[in-house]
């Protein structure tokens, strides 16, 4: 997609390409995290720490306790976000 392209997108479907992204990364950070889960777990003194490392131990995006509202932002709040993007200096 070129850049023309991608700047007449609308505002929904923008949205919809962030949250594809999103949950890309969240995938990779959960397979990272679980690597991480094993090794630590395998070399884990069960004295001093009792319960297994989870994923959330290594990408605080992975813990249960994280309650992210699932708030669908509107197309003027996606808008104004998009207006902003102009004025970051790259």
């Amino acid at each position: 997609m070129g850049r023309e392209e991608f700047g007449r997108l609308p505002p929904a479907e923008l949205w919809e390409l962030h949250e594809a992204w999103v949950r890309r990364e969240r995938r990779a950070d959960y397979r990272a995290a679980a690597l991480a889960c094993l090794y630590a777990n395998a070399h884990r003194d069960e004295k001093e720490k009792p319960s297994p490392f989870e994923p959330g131990d290594f990408f605080a995006m992975l813990r249960d306790d994280d309650d992210e509202s699932e708030i669908e932002p509107t197309d003027a709040d996606l808008a104004a976000l998009i207006a902003n993007l102009g004025a970051v200096d790259r």
